[in-house]
């Protein structure tokens, strides 16, 4: 993120973003560690459980990438919707094979 002319980045903010990335990283890889398949309510919940995540970063002003989001996105879709979304060339492979297995166990 670029700074706006005069403004200068405060070394909490480096150590803020370092936490923000790091605890991004772990709650991704805790989630597909989840033993499948999860029930459609449990996914719904961590889809609000992310959204939650996703808007306590913000307020911090952190911007962690799209991979939360993404995960957020196919949680909160309903079975349909959640194969259409295999088409959708803006998501991550990887983490669509991810939590294609964490929703269905194969």
């Amino acid at each position: 993120e670029e700074l706006a002319e005069g403004e200068e980045e405060h070394p909490w903010d480096a150590w803020l973003g370092a936490i923000a990335r790091g605890t991004v990283d772990t709650y991704i890889h805790s989630i597909l560690l989840i033993p499948a398949p999860l029930a459609q309510e449990a996914a719904l919940q961590l889809a609000t459980d992310i959204a939650y995540l996703l808007n306590v970063l913000s307020a911090l002003g952190q911007h962690t990438g799209s991979e939360l989001t993404q995960m957020e996105k196919m949680l909160s879709a309903d079975q349909e919707r959640f194969q259409k979304l295999e088409d959708d060339s803006s998501l991550s492979r990887g983490l669509y094979g991810g939590i294609l297995k964490l929703r269905t166990g194969k």
